[in-house]
């Protein structure tokens, strides 16, 4: 039995943001270990490359959004109002909510929560089961 992707671009739903295109995105197949529904509207992408759409649970839902060459892998979850961008990795079991932001070369593995207005920039590594609601600069390790 082939695969079926977990999610797909909506075109004919797009919007604007700091000067790029991104789609909204609608998720094809339940996803239990981020809680997603099939047929669940999502948050925002620049393109596939931004979410993997084969592996793992992981999704961008409510207006989350991820563009530029960051990526969501494995089961994370970025929800509500988090923004994803430049070379940043959420992967595992990480969740960004809120306001929360992870830009740069951040890495949010793990267990790790980014969360309320966090921000998350520069070469950061926040891993384990770290709950992180303050912003975290560059060279911080969070274990």
């Amino acid at each position: 039995m082939e695969k079926m992707p977990k999610y797909t671009l909506l075109l004919h739903d797009s919007i604007i943001h700091h000067g790029r295109i991104l789609y909204r995105i609608r998720a094809l197949r339940d996803l239990p270990k981020t809680g997603i529904r099939a047929d669940t509207l999502g948050g925002y992408v620049a393109g596939y490359s931004n979410l993997d759409l084969w592996e793992g649970d992981a999704f961008i839902a409510d207006d989350a959004k991820a563009f530029d060459e960051s990526r969501v892998e494995g089961n994370a979850l970025v929800k509500d109002h988090a923004q994803i961008f430049g070379d940043a990795i959420a992967r595992d079991e990480a969740v960004m909510s809120g306001f929360a932001i992870a830009k740069h070369r951040a890495i949010l593995c793990g267990s790790a929560r980014l969360i309320d207005a966090a921000a998350a920039e520069g070469t950061v590594f926040i891993g384990g089961h770290a709950v992180v609601h303050t912003t975290v600069n560059q060279g911080t390790i969070m274990d």
